[in-house]
Parts: C-alpha cells; sequence; structure tokens
C-alpha cells in the first residue's frame, strides 16, 4: 500500500534526529554560574494530544526545545554560564525564531487533517528545523531544556474508538472489534492502544469478507510486521 509506505519512510526520516544524541562538547556551566536553564526558560513538558500524528508529536517536542532555547538566550544568566553557545547564536535569532514560527504554523494547519496528512505537513515543517535541531538538541538535552517526551506514552484519539469501528458507517461498512473503517483509522488506533509512533511496529492490512453492507466489508486492522 503505498500510502503505508509513505508513513514507514517518514517515521525513519524523523527518528535519528528526535531521539537522544552525543553531549555538546564544552557545553558545560561555569561554576560559579550554576544556571538552571530549564527553570529560567519557564519549561513545560507538552502533553500529548490524541488528535495529532506520530511526525507533529515529534514537532510539538522539536517546538517545544528550540522555543526554550530562545527564551534563555537573551538572558544575562546565560551569557555567564554558557559564553560559547551564546555566541554561537548571535546573528542567528532571527532565522531561528522565524523558523519555529512557520513550524508552528504548520502543525496549527494540520490539526483536525487525516493521520498521513498530518505525517506529511510536520514531516516537512521538521525538515526546516532539522538543521538547527541537530546543532542544539544535544546542549538542550544536557541543559534539560529537552526530553523524549511521548516515549511510551499512549493517548487516544476522541474521533475513533480504540476497540474497533463496529456500528456500520454511512457507507455500509460493518467492521468489527479489532477493525476500523478506514486506513487512517487503524493508524489512529495504534497510537492509542499500542503508543505514540509506534506505527513503525505495525502493518495495516485491508479486509475485505462477504458482500457490500455484510460485517466485515472492507474495513482496515492492523498487525505486527
Amino acid at each position: 500500500m503505498k500510502s503505508l509506505a509513505l508513513t514507514a519512510i517518514l517515521t525513519l526520516a524523523i527518528v535519528p534526529t528526535t531521539q537522544a544524541q552525543s553531549r555538546r562538547r564544552g557545553a558545560q556551566p561555569a561554576p560559579e554560574n550554576d544556571v538552571n536553564l530549564a527553570k529560567l526558560a519557564h519549561v513545560q513538558a507538552p502533553q500529548p494530544d490524541g488528535a495529532l500524528s506520530c511526525q507533529c508529536h515529534q514537532l510539538v517536542r522539536v517546538i517545544t526545545g528550540l522555543r526554550a532555547l530562545g527564551s534563555v538566550a537573551d538572558e544575562q544568566a546565560f551569557a555567564r554560564a554558557y559564553p560559547r553557545e551564546q555566541k554561537a547564536l548571535v546573528g542567528k535569532r532571527s532565522q531561528l525564531d522565524g523558523a519555529v514560527e512557520g513550524a508552528e504554523r504548520a502543525l496549527g494547519s494540520a490539526r483536525g487533517k487525516g493521520y498521513l496528512e498530518q505525517e506529511t505537513l510536520c514531516q516537512g515543517a521538521a525538515n526546516a528545523l532539522n538543521s538547527y535541531w541537530k546543532e542544539w538538541q544535544p546542549f538542550l538535552a544536557q541543559t534539560e531544556l529537552d526530553r523524549d517526551y511521548f516515549d511510551g506514552v499512549k493517548v487516544s484519539n476522541p474521533a475513533v474508538p480504540d476497540h474497533g469501528d463496529e456500528n456500520p458507517d454511512h457507507r455500509g461498512r460493518h467492521c468489527k472489534s479489532g477493525q476500523w473503517w478506514e486506513e487512517d483509522r487503524a493508524l489512529w488506533a495504534i497510537t492509542g492502544r499500542e503508543g505514540i509512533c509506534e506505527q513503525e511496529h505495525y502493518r495495516i492490512e485491508q479486509v475485505l469478507k462477504g458482500q457490500k453492507g455484510e460485517r466485515g466489508y472492507r474495513c482496515y486492522e492492523y498487525k505486527l510486521k
């Protein structure tokens, strides 16, 4: 299925940039300036959202980290404790802020769309931030301005039942427990039942059974790869 192949490609594309990376060399505060950047930036962990796809959750993480970096970059305490990092940001702030704002707009436009369409939109926005993220994620992780907020977290889409679309829809489909009317709905169910970004471990199969209007007609279910 082309759409499933697209999902797999998108997932693989973003994961290397969002997993924990090696620490930024030399990014250590001076002993006399024991600055807690997470406290200084008033960082609040983003909450999982059942209406966001895997890539959109990852984009939320990237935006959160880079926003926190921007919020502390102009603080005198940051300049004293991390002079090299402060110097590296000089001249880049406007571009960084503009890129983050663009990503926020893309995230907003993705809300309410289907799973696969969200994956495409949020992946594109993440790509635009990738150079900043690769450069700064190790430092953000070291200073507790970033972490994998959604690892192992399950969150359901309020519009999609976790157990399956057991009631008939307006197109005459009658799915049973563990099956959904559409591929997108099966992907949402993975997020609710197995965890955010766990769809890479599963494949979605189309189920064709009986005649139109009969139980099990053209439904989708997911299985371990």
